[in-house]
């Protein structure tokens, strides 16, 4: 909900050449809210127990609602007297547009290989393929997520470039998974040189799906903006959960070892997100020219 509102809010109170930095943004202030509750999250329960820390999370949670309520004025794109029905048209309509199917597909199945590996299996990977230690794990992750920040600014200003020059930002979309899809490919094929390196530039580029939002924000008119975000963020997280679910299932089919997973059964399992994440690359980029058009039909009217 707080990431579909910045988003809607960005579209309604910056220019459209801006967006896709300010999304960008928003995405890097919840990487640093992942490192938030690592080793500083650690060093705050050497003072306060888990009540009092969740308490206090709680607390500025609550201190940052009250001041955008009190502080930041109503403005809102949405025609007035549009019905609940009408909002409800309006998403089916957007869902049987062959131009944002294939997108919205496309970065579902770029979460379904990235985000389902930088959230939950690399650092398995880490110790059960790699050896890594438990502290090099640490420090893995860490850069992991530098490297996220990293990308959506990067990937965000790229994108707003492109956009002032009137240029199209699906290459970057395309090109980022694109060079996501090759490291996973490398990661597959057995690489271990570099490891650390190989996944940053895997996670960092991944973050190139920040750029869509901004695209799609800019196809449709503002009133359309929250449903088309809605769309592509239930692709997205159900990409992200499936991906999650599905390198368990895999992995689960091999026996444990003593100190983890068998290192055959993430090369299955990483095999079957990268095929995955490829085949939404190839469909979406396939439609490019229809995709590149712009949205079509009653809901990209303005």
């Amino acid at each position: 909900v707080c990431l579909m509102s910045s988003f809607q809010a960005f579209v309604l109170w910056y220019p459209t050449t801006r967006i896709a930095t300010m999304n960008a943004i928003a995405f890097s202030v919840g990487a640093l809210g992942a490192i938030t509750v690592t080793v500083p999250l650690e060093m705050l329960l050497r003072v306060l127990d888990w009540r009092q820390a969740f308490l206090l999370i709680v607390g500025l949670n609550l201190a940052v609602s009250a001041v955008l309520w009190l502080w930041v004025p109503e403005r809102s794109a949405r025609p007035r007297g549009e019905s609940f029905g009408a909002l409800l048209r309006g998403l089916a309509g957007l869902m049987r547009e062959s131009a944002f199917l294939r997108t919205a597909l496309c970065m579902g199945a770029s979460q379904f290989a990235a985000t389902s590996l930088q959230t939950l299996w690399v650092a398995t990977w880490w110790r059960d393929v790699a050896g890594y230690s438990p502290a090099e794990v640490a420090r893995g992750l860490a850069a992991l997520n530098v490297a996220m920040i990293v990308g959506y600014i990067s990937f965000g200003r790229a994108a707003d470039r492109a956009a002032q020059r009137g240029a199209s930002t699906l290459p970057l979309f395309a090109g980022g998974i694109a060079t996501a899809s090759l490291c996973l490919g490398l990661i597959v094929a057995g690489v271990r040189t570099g490891s650390i390196v190989l996944w940053c530039i895997f996670v960092l580029a991944s973050t190139a799906a920040v750029s869509i939002y901004s695209t799609l924000s800019r196809t449709y008119p503002k009133s359309m903006t929250g449903r088309v975000i809605t769309g592509l963020n239930v692709f997205g997280f159900a990409g992200m959960f499936l991906g999650q679910w599905s390198v368990g299932l895999v992995i689960g089919l091999w026996p444990p070892t003593a100190t983890g997973y068998a290192a055959e059964a993430y090369t299955w399992a990483l095999s079957m997100l990268w095929l995955v994440q490829f085949a939404g690359l190839a469909w979406f980029w396939m439609g490019r020219k229809m995709i590149a058009k712009g949205a079509s039909g009653p809901t990209a009217a303005p």
